[in-house]
């Protein structure tokens, strides 16, 4: 009996916090198209971001993966992408992918690049 209601207590937390819009990252939408532009940026990961960077940022950009990450702390990561910005930001980091940014690079991008934020110490590894 007692696990059952552990179950159901749990089963009942994972609900409420699944709807909870308090998630910031949870669903970015653009205001002016918000079907085209829905990006869950929970879903990144930073070892397929790596692999992004490298095979298509890399040498049009002419930066080093450090160098894109530590444009920005965690914070100002965080709000450009509450701001609905990040795939603006990059192409403005980066002016030739302009027309070439594919948006579904933008959650795994941005769990790299928060990673590897100016304020974190941390240096990404090829």
């Amino acid at each position: 009996m007692k696990k059952k209601l552990i179950l159901l207590f749990l089963s009942t937390l994972f609900i409420q916090s699944s709807s909870n819009n308090f998630n910031i990252f949870k669903i970015i939408e653009d205001e002016h198209n918000p079907k085209e532009n829905i990006i869950n940026m929970t879903l990144g990961d930073i070892n397929q971001g790596k692999k992004i960077f490298i095979r298509n940022l890399q040498t049009p950009c002419e930066l080093s993966a450090t160098s894109l990450a530590a444009m920005h702390s965690q914070d100002e990561w965080e709000a450009i992408v509450q701001a609905g910005e990040f795939e603006e930001e990059i192409i403005k980091i980066c002016p030739k992918l302009e027309g070439e940014y594919n948006q579904t690079w933008s959650p795994s991008l941005y769990q790299f690049v928060y990673r590897y934020a100016n304020d974190t110490g941390d240096i990404p590894t090829y």
